[in-house]
């Protein structure tokens, strides 16, 4: 097949005439072609994301915002900059946890440094992960012999499948966004295959039991592994391990990342980092431009075969410093793309990611160009927004977290 397109193109190229052969010109044309294969992409090529206008998520639109809001976390130097910025400020230098009275002391000394639990080293992680996901699961699980809270860190996207408008949890019919009970998914993936566990309102408040036994997904089969047969659970009817959520929504039943909002902008910031680097690569290219000016010696290079081109000056890799003999008629000229400088030109698409940050130019670049005036007068509103998120967390730490094993 290929011996029959050479032969072919051969005859093509003798039958053309002088004329015609003046004025033929080959080209390889190379373009970078950005491959978004996890985005959708507007009219213009340009990636954005998928998130409905409702104001509660779906299933697979959710999971798809946390999957890429983790990616960013991990990919996007200005995501990452941010959330562990966060974090340091919520739970960094001077964080602890006391208690005037010496036995809540002891109590939360217990829970806090014990090596089961760790929470000195993973508080920074639980609230960096509630940033990036939008939402943070604690499990409580209680242990018969001796009391000891245990708790472990339940990610979000095994909560699922099930319950109310599948988001994987089971609400109180008449209050929206008490959770009941977590269906929360096994590593085999297997459908309808998830350990059901009470949220701390069934072990605040037993009597929601009998509420949470009228949905249809509330089944014993999927609780054993929370249940136990001992005498001191049996105020909780029976369960012994319980869920504490934290998330960042709106009164919605369940959240996702306020990191979605910079998303769009982030993607188009990088297609176009991604273009402006195509075009410093292309500002250093060359091209080797060699004219034949004789047509009979043209037609007769057209006619070689593949292999004898090679061998010719004109096809042989060249390096730099190289010479080149040429014979009579052929003309050779090493051409550099004239484009224009490009800098500072997504200035204000960065913006935009920016402001759905929260955060200081200067502070998520590592640099401004901006006067120190317009720098200084950023830190009042920074100071009250790290302020406003102390307090968020310290609420929760105290009243949900703290709340849920002293009560």
């Amino acid at each position: 097949m290929v011996d029959e397109a050479v032969n072919k193109l051969k005859k093509i190229a003798e039958a053309l005439t002088d004329d015609e052969l003046s004025v033929l010109q080959f080209s390889v044309p190379w373009q970078f072609e950005p491959v978004y294969a996890d985005y959708k992409t507007d009219a213009d090529g340009a990636p954005i994301y998928p998130s409905s206008t409702d104001k509660e998520e779906d299933q697979q639109t959710r999971k798809q915002l946390q999957d890429e809001c983790w990616n960013k976390f991990h990919r996007n130097p200005q995501i990452n900059t941010s959330v562990r910025g966060l974090q340091g400020r919520i739970t960094g230098r001077g964080f602890e946890t006391t208690s005037e009275i010496k036995e809540v002391q002891e109590v939360i000394d217990e829970i806090e440094l014990d090596p089961r639990n760790r929470l000195y080293n993973f508080w920074p992680k639980y609230v960096g992960r509630s940033n990036v996901e939008g939402e943070l699961f604690l499990c409580l699980t209680c242990h018969w012999r001796t009391g000891f809270i245990e708790i472990d860190f339940i990610d979000p996207a095994t909560i699922n499948e099930g319950g109310d408008d599948d988001t994987g949890v089971i609400f109180h019919p008449d209050k929206t966004t008490m959770p009941l009970f977590y269906n929360v998914s096994k590593k085999d993936d297997r459908k309808d295959n998830y350990d059901q566990i009470p949220s701390i309102f069934i072990a605040r408040y037993p009597e929601l039991l009998k509420v949470a036994r009228e949905h249809d997904n509330c089944k014993v089969k999927y609780q054993k592994k929370s249940r136990s047969t001992a005498k001191m659970f049996k105020k909780f009817q029976g369960y012994y391990r319980f869920i504490i959520s934290w998330d960042k929504g709106f009164i919605t039943r369940r959240a996702t990342s306020y990191l979605k909002t910079t998303i769009q902008w982030l993607n188009y910031y990088e297609m176009l980092k991604k273009y402006e680097i195509d075009h410093k690569r292309s500002v250093g290219s060359y091209v080797w431009v060699f004219q034949i000016e004789n047509p009979r010696d043209f037609r007769l290079w057209l006619s070689l075969s593949d292999e004898d081109r090679r061998k010719t000056g004109i096809a042989a890799k060249k390096t730099p410093g190289s010479s080149l003999v040429l014979p009579p008629g052929v003309t050779l000229e090493c051409v550099s793309p004239n484009l224009p400088a490009i800098s500072d030109q997504d200035t204000d698409i960065m913006q935009m990611a920016i402001s759905g940050l929260n955060e200081p130019e200067d502070v998520t670049l590592g640099g401004s160009s901006k006067p120190y005036g317009s720098v200084k007068a950023s830190r009042g509103p920074m100071s009250d927004r790290i302020s406003d998120e102390i307090a968020y967390f310290d609420r929760f730490a105290k009243y949900d977290f703290g709340g849920a094993y002293s009560f």
